[in-house]
């Protein structure tokens, strides 16, 4: 593998490395302010702050982080010649159309594109982890394409950063944004 795959490779897989963390903290945001509502400690201010940007910020940070993940997907087919096996195309079906709904929705102030996106994202989350699985354990799930497998990895970056990771990641950041700014809504 030439060095601009490689550079390209662990920028995405930094990237995703990032999502998880960003994951983990939105998760904790979203635990915090859902079971401990009234809290007054700096946790609660915390999150009262980040509640309130993606409440504030809900379209662009679902634009940012579903472009990051339609120029991955791209970038590693058209750009580094990977080919998509059929579960990437499935999970580019959910992801791509994000981008749009997202774009359109901070230009129209459209509040109803939300249960789009998050259906969206819950779909794509699923498709994500089975693909994750799949290639995790490749000998009880079989897969039977011909072009491309789903099980196989073409890189796994830091041990376990895959492609269907790096989807994963951010299927899962977009529907902890989307918790996030409907809790904020309903209170």
């Amino acid at each position: 593998m030439g060095t601009f795959n490689s550079a390209v490779i662990t920028s995405f897989a930094l990237l995703t490395v990032l999502g998880q963390v960003l994951s983990v903290v939105l998760l904790l945001v979203l635990l915090i302010s859902r079971f401990l509502p009234k809290n007054k400690s700096l946790a609660g201010g915390f999150t009262k702050k980040i509640t309130k940007f993606i409440t504030e910020y809900y379209a662009i940070c679902i634009l940012v982080v579903s472009s990051i993940a339609t120029l991955g997907s791209l970038t590693f087919s058209e750009v580094l010649n990977f080919n998509p096996c059929i579960l990437c195309w499935y999970q580019r079906i959910f992801m791509y159309p994000l981008v749009i709904i997202s774009g359109i929705a901070l230009l129209t102030f459209d509040a109803k594109a939300k249960k789009y996106i998050l259906s969206l994202s819950v779909i794509g989350f699923l498709i994500a982890l089975y693909h994750v699985l799949l290639q995790f354990f490749p000998e009880i799930l079989k897969c039977t394409d011909e072009v491309a497998k789903c099980s196989t990895k073409q890189f796994a970056t830091f041990g376990y950063i895959t492609i269907p990771v790096m989807s994963l990641t951010a299927f899962l950041i977009l529907i902890l944004i989307s918790f996030l700014n409907s809790n904020s809504s309903k209170k």
